[in-house]
């Protein structure tokens, strides 16, 4: 058998690169699994459904990870194959979802696409948001959005009444996408 110059057999150095080809795909689905989780949600509106999607959606990346080429749009690719998914998802639920046209679903999968791609930003611009809160505030959704919190629980550990609660979330939830809206305006 002959080797190459590095010493190995030429189909042990084409399946050493087909291995390394497959680890960084599917690094590739563990990094990007929020994002496909997201898209899928914004077209089925489930949470359930969208964590079915995104089941099947990484069997098929994995499935097809060959046919990726390396330093392409990983995310347009990984999103494509969620959107074949979600339609075969409705197809069997057999939900009476509206029919449109593919112009309008092609329009409307670009924009949530977009969404998407731009979630770490949106969440920076979160963070930086809620540092500008009063530390009262800071504190509070601090405490709602604690693992197994609720506004019930949370209105009876502060002694407040759950529709003051209620308000002040709302108030604080405006305030926030007031924020992050003025902060995206500046950006340009």
């Amino acid at each position: 058998m002959e080797r190459s110059a590095g010493g190995d057999a030429p189909e042990n150095t084409e399946s050493r690169n087909t291995q390394d080809h497959r680890d960084e795909v599917v690094r590739l689905i563990a990094r990007h699994q929020r994002e496909i989780y997201l898209y899928a949600l914004g077209r089925v509106h489930a949470q359930e459904a969208a964590e079915e999607i995104l089941q099947e959606t990484n069997v098929v990346l994995c499935r097809k990870c060959e046919e990726y080429r390396l330093g392409t749009n990983f995310l347009g690719w990984a999103c494509t194959v969620a959107e074949f998914e979600t339609r075969k998802y409705l197809q069997r639920k057999k939900r009476n979802a509206p029919v449109f046209s593919d112009i309008f679903e092609s329009g409307l999968n670009m924009e949530l696409l977009a969404e998407v791609e731009n979630v770490d930003h949106t969440r920076e611009l979160l963070r930086e948001c809620i540092a500008a809160l009063t530390s009262e505030d800071q504190s509070l959704l601090k405490e709602r959005y604690t693992a197994g919190a609720t506004t019930k629980s949370v209105a009876a550990a502060s002694g407040r009444s759950i529709d003051s609660i209620y308000r002040a979330m709302r108030r604080i939830h405006a305030a926030l996408f007031r924020c992050i809206q003025r902060k995206r305006a500046q950006e340009g």
